[in-house]
């Protein structure tokens, strides 16, 4: 019998032959989370952390480690976790003046675990608009690519700075409205979102006003250290039992978890 992490949401090649079979098989989801301070404090998205009942974090080289969560802002798809083991190397926020159109952005993360490399994988684009679907002002819009697992990853400026965190990106089902897939109309959550959350349960993140645009492999390079992996084991005995799914239908799941935010109508958000 193949033994299989199942990415929740999406499917991987060693799922799909495990289901066609209709094995049980468990069902942990994957995100990411940025560090944001020396006491092993990081933030991730709402949906990442939802109904978990244990959750590790992993950084590169280090094995997983037990984070407990400490707040939660479905709205606007913010969560805080704490590793109970101390992160040295923290992100910071950016400063002054907020990111225009047109500026560079990164994003690092850990998409399609299990799938994909497990170091972090880094995309780059530019900031598209300043506000998300219908005009959502709590979003940026970006053409770097996401996949499943970048949720609650951090989305970096030229300096290095974080000036939003990964959320959705629009899910296929719109192509039966405008006539076309979507292209690079992917979404994060706002620095001033984060700073109000942040704030509203008295922390704080570092921050610094972004002057210097740097090369993109040294922003690389320092943005590992503080990016993490995020695995949630659901409640308990969760399980998932399918038939084989047509490549269709696996073509339309990806997710980093099995709900859609459906805080948006029309519901063409994709986490």
């Amino acid at each position: 019998m193949l033994k299989r992490r199942l990415l929740t949401g999406s499917v991987s090649f060693l799922a799909f032959l495990s289901l066609s079979v209709g094995v049980v098989v468990a069902a942990p989801s994957f995100g990411s989370g940025v560090v944001i301070s020396s006491k092993g404090d990081i933030l991730t998205a709402a949906h990442v952390v939802e109904n978990c009942r244990t959750i590790s974090v992993k950084a590169p080289g280090d094995g997983a480690r037990k984070a407990d969560l400490i707040a939660n802002d479905k709205q606007n798809d913010l969560a805080l976790i704490r590793s109970r083991t101390p992160t040295p190397t923290y992100a910071i926020l950016r400063a002054g003046n907020p990111p225009k159109p047109g500026e560079n952005v990164i994003v690092i993360g850990y998409p399609l675990a299990g799938l994909l490399s497990s170091d972090p994988i880094t995309t780059t684009g530019v900031l598209s608009a300043v506000s998300g679907l219908q005009d959502d002002v709590r979003y940026y819009q970006l053409t770097a690519p996401v996949q499943p697992g970048n949720s609650g990853g951090p989305l970096l400026d030229g300096s290095g700075h974080v000036i939003g965190l990964v959320a959705a990106k629009l899910d296929f089902r719109i192509a039966a409205v405008t006539g076309a897939l979507p292209e690079n109309a992917n979404f994060a959550v706002k620095s001033e979102m984060i700073r109000l959350f942040l704030a509203s349960h008295g922390i704080s993140m570092q921050e610094a006003v972004s002057v210097r645009e740097q090369a993109a492999a040294a922003i690389v390079s320092a943005a590992r250290s503080f990016t993490t992996q995020i695995i949630c084991d659901g409640p308990p005995n969760r399980t998932v039992v399918k038939s084989a799914p047509t490549a269709k239908a696996a073509n339309r799941q990806s997710s980093d978890h099995t709900n859609i935010k459906d805080s948006i109508d029309p519901n063409w958000l994709k986490h």
